[in-house]
């Protein structure tokens, strides 16, 4: 075979693999499992090893992915409180509560009888912080574990249960402190290698660094992910540098470059071998030490690739390593696949590999002014690999990525191989308080450059909504630009032409936003939110929210429904204060007219005073403190709406009462959600 297929074998076998994987979650496994099984025995009969391995690779990745990629929730877990034990991976201290992500692999009537199952994950929130549980605990408790149902109050809300079925995570429950039987730290080399990442953490944000440094350091040298603010990295993102704030190949290069530099006496007198290996041992190390993430192994696997070849005298081929790196991966791990971070580490890195060299106008004869120039063909390449797929999750796309990457290009190095430095010195008991101020200042630089681009006028483009089957024709037109990049020849620039006019004609097509004129009673716990949905203006937001409240309720309420808003192309809700018409929505403190339809919203007694009148509904909210029947003596009410923020002792109070006067009530808490059509009526 000639080049370049020659030098990317593993190519075939690694799309086979990826093709497995998606199918082995289809009904058709079995067939796809046995007919890749069949085709690969006989090429190698025929001799045809690439193809009859890659056909071998299809079968394999069916089959692991039917067998260790759950698709429901175990069938075999009882509504019934029963003991569970199993391994914290994932915290998360709330106001009032710990969320654990626990994955558990054994279960029982009692401590006397317990046995392990086939493993599954599971949220467990304990509602106490009497114990401070972290990752790397094996736990073990009394629950009763409930199905991850997700509930949507209004169209395209990504709920919190959405996102835990995305991570495969089908059951959860809530138990009080004494229904943790135990917690005992976990065994094994991984075990020890999280808490000494824990330790490392703990010096670092107790050394002399200001704390800003000290939250970036963790985050982006030690793979802690909660420890920067989220408006720091929301900065990053929009400057087109959240790549940083992940680990990734580009913090294992650093860590690559920190260690040569240390091992260069021992490549001196001739140890090349013997420094070659050890780069490897400590690369290995620090992808156990961060969690193993799919980047960052990645990263390692290719590194180790390259400088294996070395060792052995073999060409190495960068598409290769990336392919024997994803096979790796995914043969572990084969719902690695569907992670974020798996498909833009790979995207990135590949388009870095096909594009750097083709789109870089600089000969490699000039080392210097090649280098600068790859500065920018780099950043262009992994932005070209990465763009739909950060727009399809994220539906953010930087525009001055360019201008942040390489401005912090200088900085970084220095500042992830000091914070290493300085991390080994802190074991050591020294914290230098000349080395924290020097690390200061770089994140202070980077930082700064963060917030220059971020604050440029239209840095982001945002509210980018598209469909993932995009990316087929968007992969065509990176196949049609490497073949002109290449070739030069007018044919595949005229088919370049016409695949971008065919995908930007796909890609401006606007979305289906879902407009219904349609009223919403969205279920919140403080208060009673009313979002109305009207064609031709922004979302409007009625809420009982105080007025001291008023600005958190409306950031959570943006934050809470924001595809509901990115869909509709608009960035926020419209706040209805006392008074707003819109179409056919009226609205005057406590009284929301709809056609035909008058609904009394009450929040506390003094709204009553202004409540004469008929209601078809009456909605019942936090602050309302007397009676049904003194209601009903107000104002003329068909039907009684019991809002979620009811607190549940007065909920019942109210059931009571309505049943007792025989009056229709809609209880939101058991009813679920609530719209009403506006235009219809």
């Amino acid at each position: 075979m000639r080049a370049p297929w020659s030098l990317m074998p593993l190519l075939p076998s690694a799309l086979t693999l990826m093709a497995g994987v998606l199918l082995g979650l289809t009904g058709w496994w079995p067939v796809v499992a046995c007919v890749s099984a069949i085709g690969s025995a006989v090429l190698f009969f025929l001799h045809r090893n690439r193809w009859a391995l890659a056909l071998l690779f299809c079968s394999l990745g069916t089959i692991n992915s039917h067998f260790r990629i759950p698709v429901q929730a175990p069938d075999f877990i009882s509504d019934q409180p029963s003991l569970y034990s199993g391994l914290i991976t994932r915290t998360r201290i709330g106001n009032s509560s710990q969320t654990l992500t626990v994955h558990i692999n054994r279960c029982g009537t009692d401590s006397t009888n317990i046995s392990d199952i086939s493993p599954f994950d599971a949220t467990v929130t304990v509602p106490a912080f009497d114990t401070e549980y972290e990752p790397m605990q094996t736990i073990c408790f009394r629950a009763a574990l409930s199905p991850v149902n997700p509930v949507h109050d209004l169209p395209d809300e990504l709920t919190s249960a959405d996102i835990q079925l995305k991570q495969r995570i089908f059951m959860h429950c809530v138990i009080p402190p004494d229904s943790v039987k135990s917690v005992t730290p976990a065994s094994g080399i991984k075990a020890s290698l999280k808490r000494f990442q824990s330790e490392s953490t703990r010096l670092l944000l107790c050394s002399n660094l200001k704390p800003r440094t000290k939250e970036f350091l963790c985050t982006a040298l030690l793979g802690d992910p909660s420890a920067i603010d989220p408006e720091v990295r929301s900065d990053f993102a929009s400057a087109g540098l959240a790549h940083i704030l992940a680990l990734s190949g580009l913090h294992v290069g650093l860590i690559v470059m920190l260690v040569s530099l240390a091992l260069w006496p021992l490549r001196m007198v001739h140890g090349q071998i013997v420094a070659t290996i050890i780069t490897i041992s400590l690369l290995w190390l620090y992808a156990a030490f961060t969690g193993m993430g799919d980047s960052v192994v990645r990263a390692v696997v290719m590194l180790s690739v390259y400088l294996g070849a070395g060792i052995f005298q073999r060409r190495n081929s960068g598409i290769n390593s990336l392919c024997f790196a994803a096979i790796a991966i995914l043969l572990v791990d084969p719902s690695a696949l569907f992670s974020i971070g798996f498909q833009l580490s790979f995207a990135a890195v590949a388009a870095i590999l096909v594009f750097a060299n083709s789109i870089n106008p600089v000969s490699q004869r000039h080392r210097l002014a090649y280098s600068i120039a790859s500065l920018l063909s780099v950043s262009i390449s992994a932005m070209i690999g990465t763009a739909l797929i950060s727009c399809y999750y994220f539906h953010t796309l930087p525009v001055y990525f360019l201008i942040a990457n390489i401005s912090t290009a200088l900085i970084l190095p220095w500042l992830i191989g000091g914070g290493a430095v300085l991390t080994l010195l802190l074991w050591l008991g020294c914290d230098p308080p000349w080395l924290c101020h020097i690390l200061d200042l770089l994140y202070s630089a980077s930082e700064t450059i963060a917030l220059w681009v971020a604050s440029l006028p239209g840095s982001t483009v945002g509210q980018i909504y598209r469909p993932a089957w995009l990316l087929l024709p968007y992969a065509g037109v990176l196949a049609m630009l490497k073949l002109w990049l290449e070739t030069r020849r007018k044919l595949w620039g005229s088919l370049l032409l016409l695949s971008v006019v065919i995908t930007g004609a796909c890609f401006v097509i606007p979305a289906d936003k879902n407009l219904s004129d349609t009223l919403y009673i969205a279920r919140t716990t403080y208060h009673t939110n009313l979002i109305a949905d009207i064609t031709g203006t922004n979302p409007i937001i009625i809420t009982t929210a105080p007025r001291a409240d008023l600005g958190a309720a409306l950031h959570n309420a943006n934050m809470r429904y924001a595809n509901f808003l990115g869909m509709r192309g608009y960035d926020s809700l419209r706040v209805a204060s006392e008074s707003i018409t819109a179409g056919n929505l009226r609205w005057k403190r406590p009284w929301l007219q709809l056609p035909g339809l008058s609904i009394l919203v009450i929040s506390s007694d003094t709204l009553l005073h202004h409540a004469e009148g008929h209601a078809q509904y009456a909605i019942l909210c936090r602050g309302y403190r007397k009676s049904i029947h003194q209601l009903t003596e107000s104002v003329v009410c068909d039907t009684i709406v019991l809002s979620y923020d009811l607190h549940p002792k007065r909920l019942a109070r109210y059931r009571a009462e309505c049943d007792s006067l025989g009056l229709p009530y809609r209880n939101m808490r058991s009813d679920g959600p609530w719209s009403i059509p506006i235009s219809s009526r």
